[in-house]
């Protein structure tokens, strides 16, 4: 089989003009392969030919061997660029898992900071709260302390007043007493009459006294 630019008999060149097309499958170079062979059949027939047939099939096998050689490489470096390709998308996917991994922990940061924030602002009021009724119940104890010193001054006065009367309760009884032992003596009493008069003296003297204790 020919090349499809070679005549069979005369191994001129057609008018349409060689397909050399960019392979970048395996079908491709298979069919790259299948001209190859092609290639080689002509170069185990050269000795069957003419000169110049035989030139210009050497021709041919050249450049079919570089254009296949250079398909292949073409070929291969396609192959490295789709695995490249595959690995980089593998690694676009992780990324994408990781990035999702990172947004949902991010989330659960936010809920929990927000939480936290909620739960520092009641804290915080609470301990507002409990400063002002701290501040009250300061007031009311200041109050209670003041009344209680009200009550102790009023307390003593009484006590001060109390005995005071007490006192001149008791200098009156005295008088009285003098004064009933005057008058007995003056009016000549018996003995039994003036003790009489001084137990009843000393007896109201005595209540006075146990009343206001």
């Amino acid at each position: 089989m020919l090349p499809s630019n070679l005549s069979e008999t005369t191994g001129e060149e057609h008018t349409t003009t060689r397909r050399c097309g960019y392979y970048e499958d395996a079908e491709g170079i298979k069919n790259l392969a299948e001209e190859f062979d092609d290639a080689t059949t002509l170069a185990e027939e050269l000795d069957d030919v003419t000169t110049d047939q035989r030139d210009a099939r050497i021709a041919l096998l050249q450049q079919l061997c570089g254009e296949y050689l250079e398909q292949l490489d073409t070929y291969k470096h396609t192959e490295r660029i789709r695995d490249t390709l595959d690995q980089a998308a593998v690694g676009t996917q992780r990324l994408h898992e990781q990035i999702s991994v990172l947004t949902e922990d991010r989330d659960r940061q936010s809920a929990r900071q927000k939480e936290l924030s909620a739960a520092l602002s009641k804290e915080q009021a609470d301990s507002r709260d409990l400063v002002t009724k701290l501040a009250n119940k300061g007031e009311m104890i200041r109050e209670l302390y003041q009344q209680a010193d009200a009550t102790t001054r009023l307390t003593a006065t009484a006590e001060g007043i109390l005995h005071s009367e007490i006192q001149a309760l008791n200098e009156t009884v005295v008088q009285q007493t003098i004064h009933i032992s005057e008058e007995i003596d003056r009016q000549g009493l018996g003995l039994q009459e003036l003790s009489t008069a001084l137990v009843l003296a000393r007896f109201g003297s005595v209540r006075v006294q146990g009343t206001f204790a």
